[in-house]
Protein backbone atom coordinates (compact mmCIF):
# COMPACT_ATOMS: atom_id res chain seq x y z
CA UNK A 1 0.00 0.00 0.00
CA UNK A 2 1.63 3.62 -1.08
CA UNK A 3 0.33 7.47 -0.30
CA UNK A 4 -2.44 7.45 -3.53
CA UNK A 5 -3.69 3.93 -1.85
CA UNK A 6 -4.30 5.70 1.72
CA UNK A 7 -5.51 8.63 1.14
CA UNK A 8 -7.91 7.71 -1.80
CA UNK A 9 -9.85 6.15 1.06
CA UNK A 10 -12.18 9.01 2.62
CA UNK A 11 -12.78 7.07 5.40
CA UNK A 12 -9.17 6.74 6.12
CA UNK A 13 -8.44 10.38 5.89
CA UNK A 14 -11.48 10.47 8.33
CA UNK A 15 -9.69 8.44 10.54
CA UNK A 16 -6.34 10.32 10.21
CA UNK A 17 -8.06 13.48 10.26
CA UNK A 18 -9.47 12.54 14.17
CA UNK A 19 -6.14 10.93 15.05
CA UNK A 20 -4.70 14.23 14.15
CA UNK A 21 -6.32 16.49 15.86
CA UNK A 22 -7.44 14.24 19.06
CA UNK A 23 -4.00 12.50 19.10
CA UNK A 24 -4.94 9.11 21.12
CA UNK A 25 -8.25 8.02 20.32
CA UNK A 26 -9.97 4.19 20.91
CA UNK A 27 -12.25 2.52 18.22
CA UNK A 28 -15.37 3.92 19.62
CA UNK A 29 -14.54 7.35 19.51
CA UNK A 30 -13.54 6.86 15.77
CA UNK A 31 -16.41 5.05 14.51
CA UNK A 32 -18.60 8.15 16.28
CA UNK A 33 -16.21 11.02 14.96
CA UNK A 34 -16.25 9.07 11.54
CA UNK A 35 -19.62 7.88 11.56
CA UNK A 36 -18.18 4.85 9.95
CA UNK A 37 -19.12 0.82 11.12
CA UNK A 38 -17.10 -0.02 13.74
CA UNK A 39 -15.59 -3.33 10.95
CA UNK A 40 -14.90 -0.33 8.51
CA UNK A 41 -12.74 1.40 11.42
CA UNK A 42 -11.69 -1.41 12.33
CA UNK A 43 -10.33 -2.75 8.64
CA UNK A 44 -8.85 1.28 7.70
CA UNK A 45 -7.01 0.76 11.24
CA UNK A 46 -5.00 -2.13 10.20
CA UNK A 47 -4.07 -0.75 7.23
CA UNK A 48 -2.83 2.28 8.52
CA UNK A 49 -1.20 0.32 11.49
CA UNK A 50 0.26 -2.13 8.43
CA UNK A 51 2.00 1.34 6.93
CA UNK A 52 3.40 2.13 9.93
CA UNK A 53 1.53 5.37 9.94
CA UNK A 54 -0.57 4.49 13.57
CA UNK A 55 0.24 2.93 16.17
CA UNK A 56 -1.70 1.25 18.82
CA UNK A 57 -1.52 0.79 22.38
CA UNK A 58 -3.63 -1.44 24.69
CA UNK A 59 -4.60 -0.67 28.12
CA UNK A 60 -6.22 -4.05 29.24
CA UNK A 61 -9.53 -4.51 27.10
CA UNK A 62 -8.57 -0.78 25.61
CA UNK A 63 -7.23 -0.33 22.30
CA UNK A 64 -5.82 3.12 21.56
CA UNK A 65 -4.80 3.98 18.16
CA UNK A 66 -2.58 7.01 17.71
CA UNK A 67 -0.15 8.49 14.53
CA UNK A 68 2.69 6.59 15.11
CA UNK A 69 5.30 10.55 14.69
CA UNK A 70 3.96 13.59 16.43
CA UNK A 71 5.59 16.02 14.52
CA UNK A 72 3.49 14.15 11.44
CA UNK A 73 0.46 14.99 12.89
CA UNK A 74 1.42 18.42 13.78
CA UNK A 75 1.85 18.79 9.93
CA UNK A 76 -1.46 16.43 8.83
CA UNK A 77 -2.81 19.21 11.78
CA UNK A 78 -1.99 22.30 9.51
CA UNK A 79 -2.33 20.86 6.07
CA UNK A 80 -6.39 20.29 6.72
CA UNK A 81 -6.38 23.36 8.82
CA UNK A 82 -4.93 25.36 5.68
CA UNK A 83 -6.95 23.12 3.07
CA UNK A 84 -10.23 24.04 5.30
CA UNK A 85 -9.39 27.54 5.33
CA UNK A 86 -8.70 27.66 1.26
CA UNK A 87 -12.30 25.93 0.52
CA UNK A 88 -14.28 27.71 2.65
CA UNK A 89 -12.99 31.04 1.77
CA UNK A 90 -13.64 30.12 -2.50
CA UNK A 91 -17.35 29.71 -1.47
Amino acid sequence: MDLEDVMSSRGRARIIKVLAFEGEVNISKLVKSTGLSYPTVCSHLAKLKEIGLVDEVSYGRVRIFRIRDRELATLIRQVITKLEKITSSET
